[in-house]
């Protein structure tokens, strides 16, 4: 029916409906062996030349420590989830070890950048940031944070970043160089 009350059948239109497939859920981290997909920095503004990719900490303070974190989640990275799949959820739990309250967001990165090269200086031995400590948003990151949370005082407890909106685009195609936290106050 129309707007004025005439009517007309229209053509056959088919509609395949696919069978109910099981959620899987797939956890990320590295393993023992450090073999697993995943990169892990923090850089220092009081060591600008160090790279500390190898540390078992991830130091976060407003200006003088940024934590960079990458998982390679989809099988054309190496990661374990196939290429193209649907993401429903997913979340980047990160441990918080200290009792500050602050708020912090997390940033999409836009430069590649090497676990094991990267300082406050530059993102890799052959790359730099565009500005110190991945600083500059628009250039070394995403200036729109993909998710913003409050921590706790409390310490020892994990933080949940609901990072599904990346993830998923990082599904259809955009490039995954992990995030940027980003220290906001406190």
């Amino acid at each position: 029916f129309d707007n004025v009350g005439a009517k007309a059948t229209s053509t056959t239109i088919t509609i395949n409906i696919a069978s109910d497939t099981p959620l899987t859920t797939t956890i990320l981290q590295r393993d023992a062996a450090g073999t697993v997909g995943v990169a892990d920095a923090y850089l220092s503004g009081y060591h600008p030349n160090n790279n500390f990719g190898g540390s078992q900490n991830l130091y976060f303070q407003s200006k003088n420590y940024v934590p960079l974190i990458k998982f390679n989640i989809f099988s054309s990275e190496g990661g374990p989830v196939p290429d193209n799949a649907i993401i429903e959820s997913a979340t980047l739990s990160l441990y918080k070890g200290s009792s500050y309250s602050i708020q912090a967001s997390l940033h999409a990165l836009i430069k590649p950048w090497n676990e094991k090269e990267a300082t406050w200086i530059k993102a890799s031995n052959i790359l730099a940031w565009n500005a110190s400590g991945a600083g500059a948003a628009g250039l070394d990151y995403v200036a729109i944070a993909d998710t913003q949370v409050n921590l706790p005082w409390v310490a020892n407890v994990w933080i949940p970043f609901d990072v599904t909106q990346r993830v998923k685009m990082f599904s259809a195609g955009s490039p995954n160089y992990g995030w940027r936290l980003l220290f906001n106050s406190g």
